[in-house]
């Protein structure tokens, strides 16, 4: 039990650091951007039907701006670690099969003859069953996982892919600014992190 409780405790500490650590590049990601905006301008260019350089529409279409950004980041955030953390969870259940194989006999002590009794074998191949059977559950699991997010994940690959590319080349061009320089080049390794999640915990998967 305390090596199952072990093995939880390890897939759980990675999932919340991974989620922790992508919860701050894109806090310091917009933070950056609402701090990078020129004097009168707007985080981002938008037309509206007033006046945004006048007070106080210049204020509160700015806070507006801000706060669609967090949430739209922090929708995000969460998405990729709800997948994430569902993959990661499959990979949990497949190494505590493992693991519950490995052991399955080993509270068994067979005879002077190397022999499991007979009581011993029918509780080996009832383990044996379910064990089977969980793994059955986890590889449907794993098959729903697939077939509700293969094609989402694949298309958001291609977004984050012209992404990357794109700002990598407007943060070689940017000067001047630094802290839109900052904040492009924290966005830049905010978009890599989210493609390297998903191909760490589908690795993981894969190799479990």
């Amino acid at each position: 039990i305390t090596i199952n409780y072990t093995c939880f405790l390890s897939c759980d500490r990675e999932t919340r650091l991974q989620q922790l650590l992508y919860f701050c590049l894109t806090t310091v990601t917009v933070a950056g951007w609402a701090g990078s905006a020129e004097k009168n301008q707007l985080p981002l260019r938008a037309w509206y039907p007033y006046d945004t350089s006048k007070s106080p529409a210049y204020e509160l279409t700015y806070v507006h701006q801000v706060g669609a950004l967090f949430i739209a980041a922090y929708l995000n955030v969460g998405k990729d670690t709800l997948v994430t953390g569902l993959i990661a969870q499959c990979r949990c259940r497949l190494r505590l099969l493992g693991l519950g194989l490995r052991t399955l006999c080993e509270d068994l002590v067979p005879n002077e003859q190397g022999i499991l009794t007979p009581e011993q074998e029918k509780t080996a191949w009832s383990r044996l069953r379910v064990i089977v059977q969980r793994h059955q559950a986890a590889l449907e699991a794993s098959s729903l996982l697939q077939d509700c997010f293969s094609a989402p994940i694949f298309a958001q690959f291609m977004v984050s892919m012209v992404i990357i590319c794109v700002t990598a080349f407007q943060l070689a061009a940017q000067t001047g600014n630094l802290v839109r320089l900052f904040s492009m080049g924290t966005y830049l390794l905010n978009m890599t992190f989210q493609v390297f999640l998903y191909c760490y915990q589908g690795n993981q998967l894969s190799e479990e």
